[in-house]
């Protein structure tokens, strides 16, 4: 569409990236709206293609960024979501096709959704339940109700191992000195993304692989260990149960995802001058 009159961006510089360095999406478009903007007074048209969390994220980051941007957000399906919609069944029950549960230190989703947007879908933290082929392996409670003790000392005596023993727990200290080593730098990514999963955690039992390690691993990245960098798998679990007693709390959905969350969200960007277009889906991208 032709550029219409707005507010100066011959500014050097974008304050809105820099506040929120975090939303990579919003800030590429930005950066790639103006190349050569300085000195320009037009109103650029920034068109987000996907209607999930990232073209989402994005729509609101460029409508709350002050700049006077015309937004227009792709969804090839017919509702807010994307992949991460979720439907209902015949019987009425909420299915999700994609993120289903909300971890403690989910701190930027928290925010988002309950300051920025005004919403609250959540049920309250509850125990979680790790199933095998066994039957039920591990049972882990609340754990910010517990004493909270040094990481990772919380998490692992206050869950319940139901086929696991002690033993079996304790040949888990062979990853202690990976685990010392991985600090999220590129550095340790780059000796770690050379080993998958399994050769990491091979020293361990194979009880305590297959009844907690590897199922852990097709519920969070959802891939096996043989296909899985021991550098993702390591920053995995740093991230959800080694850091922070409380970390691996988790909490649902009283609905689906797109009931609950991007039907609100959709109607917010729309009163913020959005445009939202359904069954649209981006065919070509020229430069």
């Amino acid at each position: 569409s032709e550029p219409s009159p707005s507010v100066p961006l011959n500014q050097g510089s974008l304050p809105w990236l820099n506040r929120h360095p975090m939303r990579t999406a919003a800030g590429l478009l930005l950066l790639s709206a103006w190349p050569m903007a300085h000195g320009s007074t037009t109103r650029p048209h920034i068109v987000v293609v996907g209607g999930g969390w990232a073209g989402f994220g994005a729509a609101h980051g460029l409508a709350r960024s002050g700049l006077g941007l015309e937004v227009t957000l792709l969804e090839a399906s017919g509702a807010p979501g994307g992949l991460a919609a979720g439907w209902r069944s015949a019987r009425g029950l909420p299915v999700e096709a994609g993120i289903h549960g909300f971890w403690r230190n989910y701190a930027n989703i928290d925010r988002l959704i309950g300051s920025e947007l005004g919403l609250d879908p959540f049920t309250p933290f509850t125990p979680s339940a790790l199933y095998t082929q066994r039957g039920l392996s591990v049972t882990s409670p609340v754990l910010a109700g517990f004493p909270r003790l040094p990481a990772p000392l919380g998490t692992a005596l206050w869950p319940q191992f139901n086929t696991i023993s002690r033993e079996d727990q304790l040949s888990a200290a062979m990853l202690l000195p990976a685990f010392l080593d991985f600090d999220g730098s590129d550095e340790a990514w780059r000796r770690w993304d050379g080993i998958s999963a399994r050769e990491l955690f091979q020293g361990v039992s194979a009880s305590l692989y297959s009844e907690f390690l590897e199922p852990m691993l097709l519920v969070l990245p959802m891939v096996p260990g043989e296909e899985c960098s021991a550098a993702a798998a390591l920053s995995l679990f740093s991230f959800f149960a080694l850091e922070h007693q409380a970390d691996f709390d988790v909490r649902w959905l009283r609905a689906s995802a797109s009931e609950a969350i991007f039907a609100p969200w959709a109607k917010q960007l729309g009163q913020s001058g959005v445009r939202v277009a359904y069954g649209k889906r981006g065919s070509d991208f020229k430069l």
